[in-house]
């Protein structure tokens, strides 16, 4: 169960019983800026659940993946482009495949339903 509790205006503390996180607005709006916005959460929930569904992907394929980054830009209000680097030796098949389990995701199954999300996804040179 996740539970949210704000004593002060718009500062979030958000805690599933083990972990804690802070949300909050950005000075600029009247928050504190103590913690990222409800929406830069809901696309970094997007960037760490792609992220981590490759890793198990390539962990289960037995592919070596050095690291990954994943960043998520809105583009408007229904739109999401994510983008992908992964470090490693993956030939031009594995790469393809990558991208699809990456749009496998919970959390980019969810959003689909209301936003439209691109994925792109390249090798980094090492």
């Amino acid at each position: 169960m996740i539970k949210s509790n704000s004593k002060e205006l718009f500062t979030t503390h958000i805690t599933n019983g083990k972990h804690d996180i802070l949300a909050d607005e950005p000075l600029s709006l009247g928050g504190k800026d103590q913690g990222m916005t409800p929406s830069e959460l809901l696309k970094g929930a997007l960037a760490a659940c792609t992220s981590i569904t490759l890793q198990m992907y390539a962990e289960r394929k037995g592919w070596e993946l050095e690291e990954i980054q994943v960043e998520i830009e809105e583009i408007d209000e229904i739109n999401l482009l994510k983008r992908i680097q992964i470090t490693g030796e993956f030939s031009e098949d594995q790469l393809k495949r990558m991208k699809v389990i990456s749009n496998k995701c919970p959390v980019h199954k969810v959003l689909e339903k209301h936003y439209s999300i691109e994925s792109e996804i390249k090798i980094v040179e090492i």
